[in-house]
């Protein structure tokens, strides 16, 4: 008997599908210093 492997038995969601990048969920280092990103850029208690 075989196991499957992850890539057998596994979709990935749409917007992975749809070409979601690793720069996506890259830190915008300008927002942290300027403090105009979203809160978790610049209170470090939400970023927990």
């Amino acid at each position: 008997m075989t196991v499957p492997t992850i890539f057998e038995t596994c979709r990935p969601r749409e917007d992975v599908l749809a070409g979601v990048t690793d720069a996506d969920f890259a830190a915008d280092l300008a927002q942290v210093v300027t403090t105009t990103g979203s809160r978790e850029y610049h209170d470090p208690v939400r970023g927990l």
